[in-house]
């Protein structure tokens, strides 16, 4: 199910949601819920793909982001495009310190 459908469908079970039964809007929860989760999911794999892009160009809220949403430590200096053997070198633990091994390695 693509975007645009998702929400329209959602935008109907919140004009059912009005004259629903307490059953009914039990299960117009459950509907929306899950709506709600593929909404957030295509989001989420569209935003890391495009950040994964920008390569060398990936501010260090970039890397918490990937790293956030589980996305590995060796795939994102892949991306970046540092060298396999120096890639253990590099330190995520913040900012200054990133960016100041990653200077030493480049």
């Amino acid at each position: 199910m693509k975007k645009p459908e998702i929400l329209f469908r959602l935008t109907q079970l919140e004009e059912q949601y009005q004259t629903a039964t307490e059953e009914d809007k039990r299960a117009i929860d459950k509907e929306r819920r899950e709506l709600g989760t593929l909404l957030t999911n295509k989001d989420r794999v569209a935003k890391v793909k495009r950040v994964l892009k920008k390569g060398p160009e990936m501010a260090y809220s970039d890397v918490e982001f990937l790293l956030n949403n589980e996305i590995g430590r060796t795939e994102i200096l892949e991306a970046i495009g540092l060298n396999i053997n120096k890639r253990s070198k590099v330190d995520f633990s913040n900012a200054k310190e990133f960016y100041r091994s990653l200077n030493r390695l480049m």
